[in-house]
């Protein structure tokens, strides 16, 4: 029965632009000057995270009690209940986050090529490498978006050059067998971009 369900509620309450403050004048909600992200970053910056987690729930109650104008919403959801997710701010745990998404990506495409319906053996290496370079690149978004950032950022970076990669290397030159490498190359200006190479 649905008595015996677990509902979840997710909410990025207490990283948006304005925190609001009771107006005990008008019971209306008054911004206080300060944002919820110039409080949350100093919080990071301190790398307090009893704090952080204390903001966000701070900021949940806030929101029912305050915004909404619906106390009472806030009662039957009970302040112990809500569950702050740690702030990400260290570099090894971001690293490997971005390390599992990056070896469920090459599993995942690996997989999709491994029964040969395409009647192509195509591979995908990623270099070990590649995981530190996006940290380089992402760590602020990790850090605002939470571990979802790190999918988001493979996406944009790998996933979507692979059917062009495909298409234009692969079936162009009309290979039966390929390996796309993804890799981490230095150019002339000693600058370190993420390569991409199809043998």
């Amino acid at each position: 029965s649905f008595a015996q369900s677990l509902i979840i509620f997710t909410s990025n309450i207490g990283n948006r632009a304005v925190q609001f403050r009771q107006n005990m004048a008008n019971q209306r909600p008054a911004t206080t000057g300060i944002t919820e992200r110039d409080h949350l970053n100093q919080l990071i910056q301190e790398k307090e995270q009893a704090g952080i987690k204390k903001h966000f729930v701070d900021c949940v109650e806030n929101y029912f009690k305050n915004e909404t104008g619906r106390p009472e919403l806030m009662r039957r959801i009970g302040r112990q209940n809500i569950i702050p997710f740690d702030v990400l701010f260290d570099d090894k745990t971001m690293l490997d986050i971005l390390r599992h998404y990056l070896h469920k990506a090459q599993e995942n495409f690996n997989n999709a090529y491994a029964d040969g319906i395409l009647e192509k053996d195509i591979k995908l290496k990623i270099d070990d490498d590649v995981a530190s370079h996006l940290l380089e690149e992402y760590r602020e978004d990790m850090i605002e978006f939470g571990g979802s950032a790190a999918n988001t950022c493979i996406d944009h970076e790998i996933r979507k050059y692979l059917p062009r990669l495909i298409l234009e290397q692969v079936y162009d030159r009309d290979m039966d067998k390929a390996v796309i490498r993804i890799f981490i190359d230095t150019d002339r200006d000693g600058i370190r971009r993420l390569k991409y190479s199809v043998v």
